[in-house]
């Protein structure tokens, strides 16, 4: 098992300014990944870890499963800090028990990310993320740094005209929230 805590800023952007920042990240920064993942989200009926601020998911990348709890800590001008403990897993399921808990988990859906990972300076990644989940596609980037780099963030920021202003939802309250929103009654499949 692996303990991980992490420091970043998101922001959701307009279509425009997503493909503006990644094509001038592309010519002036390292692209250190580029990848297609897959997030298999799990909660209880009533959603009680999104509650909690909470994440249990698995995550794909080509072969390889991840099964991760993160808890999303605190939130404030698109700041977001979590612990998040992950480890490898063989097969994705319909249900999982996971930390000794006694709650069994489901599975609510996927999202899909197309992820590009640019690094700015020592301890500090960029990552562009496309994302689409139940008919929604929408452009998210996040600044992923450790705390000394803080300041250098700050700068990169307005470098890049980022405004700290609302606080927005992680990907799995995002596709949550949309789950609830659907009404299954309108669906007709014709067969």
């Amino acid at each position: 098992m692996n303990l991980q805590n992490e420091l970043e800023y998101k922001f959701l952007l307009t279509k425009n300014d997503f493909m503006w920042l990644s094509l001038y990240a592309e010519k002036k920064f390292p692209l250190v990944s580029d990848c297609v993942q897959v997030n298999y989200y799990y909660d209880t009926k009533d959603c009680k870890y999104n509650k909690q601020n909470e994440t249990i998911r698995i995550r794909q990348i080509g072969k390889s499963l991840i099964l991760q709890y993160k808890k999303h800590n605190k939130s404030q001008n698109n700041l977001c800090k979590s612990e998040e403990i992950s480890q490898d897993i063989n097969i994705v399921s319909l249900k999982i028990s996971f930390l000794n808990s006694k709650d069994i988990v489901s599975l609510k859906g996927e999202l899909i990310t197309e992820r590009k990972v640019y690094s700015f300076a020592k301890g500090i990644n960029i990552a562009f993320d496309i994302n689409y989940y139940l008919g929604v596609c929408d452009y998210e980037l996040e600044i992923e740094f450790e705390y000394s780099e803080k300041e250098t963030v700050t700068q990169l920021m307005k470098k890049l005209s980022l405004k700290s202003t609302r606080p927005i939802d992680n990907k799995s309250t995002r596709f949550l929230k949309r789950l609830n929103r659907l009404d299954y009654s309108e669906i007709k499949c014709n067969f």
